[in-house]
């Protein structure tokens, strides 16, 4: 299953597989289906839980980027934080409301991971795992999530897969939306006038917007990447120069002042607002620069 897979439609395609039986080319085909995508809704809520918990990735990733085993999951989120004597639990639960909920139920999640773990193999042995096993999991898991739930994972993959260039956030309460971060380089080009004649900013954030439709293939946007007509999701941005240093957009003043550091900077600003009309004077080498129409 995709990581994006939204969990609440992965348990709708487990009951469904539950519910048309009839349709199996061998008995209990649709048991073992529908117990994969329970297991690996599990591993879903843990993954959330582990990415907010400041744990070490390599904890909860292998070199591969693939998940490690519920177990191993389980483990590393029992280990305190250093130096405090806090598990993980405890400081992914402090994220919000979204991560508590699921922290919360952290026992009922270790029995289920334990109990799911038996259709994920084959065995020479009768299974234990029917489908009132797996009903009784999707009617306790269906209450974890609301329909916001699956823009965590999205920013969680966005986060792992640009190696935290993109940062998954949550928003504050009550809603605690879901967050990408990221930053957006300002450069002269971005300086415009408008009709009144006064500077403005305009600067676009690059994105990608993938089909819910079509499983993820080749390589990975190097833009923060998006569901289609997905909502309840924000993208934050941090305005920089291309020297990294953040710039406060609110001023047209610092901005400018920001695209000044250097002598190619003041060149290419000049160049830049000679074409919008503007002349720009700078009184001395350390000051912010003046505008002069």
């Amino acid at each position: 299953m995709s990581i994006l897979q939204d969990p609440l439609a992965a348990l709708r395609q487990a009951e469904w597989y539950l519910d048309n039986s009839a349709l199996e080319v061998f008995a209990g085909a649709f048991d073992l289906a529908a117990g994969n995508l329970c297991r690996q809704t599990v591993e879903q809520v843990l993954l959330i839980i582990c990415h907010f918990s400041s744990m070490p990735r390599h904890r909860y990733l292998r070199f591969d980027g693939t998940l490690r085993t519920s177990g191993e999951l389980l483990r590393a989120l029992d280990r305190h934080v250093e130096p405090s004597r806090t598990t993980h639990w405890v400081t992914a639960a402090q994220c919000g409301s979204r991560i508590h909920k699921l922290v919360r139920v952290r026992r009922t999640i270790a029995k289920w991971a334990r109990i799911l773990n038996e259709p994920s193999h084959f065995s020479i042995r009768a299974r234990r795992t029917d489908a009132n096993s797996l009903r009784k999991f999707i009617g306790v898991a269906q209450s974890w999530f609301d329909e916001k739930d699956k823009n965590v994972l999205v920013a969680i993959v966005n986060d792992v897969l640009s190696k935290g260039r993109f940062v998954a956030a949550l928003g504050p309460e009550p809603l605690n939306i879901p967050q990408i971060r990221t930053r957006v380089v300002v450069r002269a080009t971005d300086i415009g006038r408008n009709t009144d004649g006064k500077l403005t900013m305009t600067s676009a954030v690059p994105h990608a917007i993938i089909s819910k439709r079509i499983p993820v293939r080749g390589r990975w946007p190097r833009v923060p990447v998006f569901l289609e007509s997905t909502g309840d999701i924000a993208i934050g941005v941090e305005w920089i120069n291309r020297h990294g240093n953040h710039i406060d957009v609110r001023d047209l003043r610092n901005v400018i002042a920001a695209l000044s550091t250097t002598e190619q900077d003041r060149f290419a600003l000049s160049r830049r607002l000679k074409r919008l009309g503007i002349t720009l004077h700078y009184e001395l080498a350390d000051t912010p620069p003046v505008s002069v129409p």
